[in-house]
């Protein structure tokens, strides 16, 4: 028996512990860490190690390129209609260039407003999935409200189609504007900094590239003779 070292005054009574003591079957480090490290000297398994981690986190989740592919086709569509609006207005619909200036800016300023109604509608109500998918739909109806308007021989008819198709693609660009590159981040796991990082790069490098690509062919298609 052996009293406490540290205070000699204590009265509680210690009994030692003997290596006979341990129980053998009781699990080691190396026995939970067996199926990650060899068995032999502590080396990584080459299966489960550092180099399949590695392979998985330098893979970009499936729904990354789907994401970047549609944000480069909707900014084409945005910015390849804004491009022509003014010359839709005046020609076809027969607007004052004065009442088409006001048509577009208001419709550019409605959709750089609808913004907050996204963000309110994603993180309030239905989740960035849903709001982008509803919104998206809303978007596309739109453009095809826009297009038939210049299939309409009457001016004044197809003018009013085209404020509610302007309307309603404002609402829908606005709307998921502010929830896309959000919801690409949501796709990767924290692990994969690298990869987050390459995903925006690649995300903008979308943007710019749809908007600059439409802003060039657009006018070109439009002097067609279909």
């Amino acid at each position: 028996m052996h009293r406490n070292p540290i205070n000699s005054s204590d009265s509680r009574i210690y009994t030692p512990v003997t290596l006979t003591d341990v129980d053998n079957d009781a699990p080691t480090v190396l026995d939970i860490a067996s199926p990650i490290l060899g068995a032999d000297n502590g080396s990584i398994h080459p299966t489960i190690g550092a180099s399949s981690v590695e392979q998985e986190s330098n893979k970009f989740p499936p729904a990354i390129p789907y994401i970047i592919a549609c944000e480069a086709c909707e900014r084409f569509s945005f910015y390849g209609m804004k491009t022509i609006l003014f010359t839709f207005l005046v020609v076809h619909n027969q607007l004052s260039e004065r009442l088409a200036i006001v048509v577009t800016h208001s419709f550019i300023a409605i959709a750089y407003l609808t913004p907050l109604l996204g963000a309110w509608l994603a993180d309030s109500k239905y989740g960035k999935y849903q709001t982008i998918k509803g919104l998206s739909i809303i978007y596309t109806i739109g453009q095809i409200m826009i297009a038939g308007a210049a299939l309409i021989q009457l001016p004044k008819l197809s003018a009013t189609v085209t404020m509610f198709a302007l309307l309603v693609i404002a609402i829908g660009t606005g709307g998921i504007k502010p929830n896309v590159a959000s919801f690409g981040g949501d796709q990767f796991p924290p692990t994969q900094v690298k990869q987050i990082a390459l995903f925006f790069s690649w995300f903008y490098f979308a943007i710019n590239f749809g908007s600059v690509f439409s802003t060039i062919i657009t006018p070109k298609i439009k002097g067609i003779q279909w």
